[in-house]
C-alpha cells in the first residue's frame, strides 16, 4: 500500500476546535501546540522535518520511509532521536518544561 505513495513534507494543520477541560488548559494547548509547529519550522533540518512528519504526522511505516530516503531503519531511527533531542531543547527554551508545564505559570 505505501509503495507507490508519495512522501511529501505539509504544513501541519491548527489543532482542532475542540473545548479543553478549562480555559487555562486549552490557552497552554494552543501555545504548546505553536512552539511545536514553530519548533519543527526553525529547530530542525529540512532532512529531520521530513522524517518527522512522515513518522509522526503521515504514519509512514519506517522500513517504507528508511527505503524512499535510500537509507536504512538505523540512520532513520538515529534520524529521530535527533528530532526528537532538538524539540525537546526547543519545547524547553521557550518554557515548556519535561514535567509538561510552562515557565510562570502559577498554581
Amino acid at each position: 500500500m505505501w509503495r507507490d505513495r508519495d512522501v511529501r513534507l505539509h504544513d501541519v494543520s491548527e489543532p482542532s476546535e475542540r473545548p479543553a477541560s478549562s480555559p487555562e488548559a486549552y490557552a497552554e494547548g494552543r501555545d504548546l501546540a505553536s512552539v511545536v509547529r514553530d519548533g519543527l519550522a526553525e529547530a530542525l533540518t529540512d532532512h529531520q522535518r521530513r522524517v518527522a512528519v512522515a513518522l509522526l504526522v503521515d504514519g509512514v511505516p519506517i522500513d517504507v520511509l528508511a527505503e524512499r530516503l535510500g537509507s536504512n531503519r538505523n540512520a532513520v531511527y538515529k534520524t529521530l532521536h535527533d528530532v526528537r533531542r532538538r524539540l525537546r531543547a526547543h519545547l524547553e527554551a521557550h518554557g515548556f518544561t519535561p514535567e509538561g508545564s510552562t515557565k510562570g505559570v502559577t498554581a
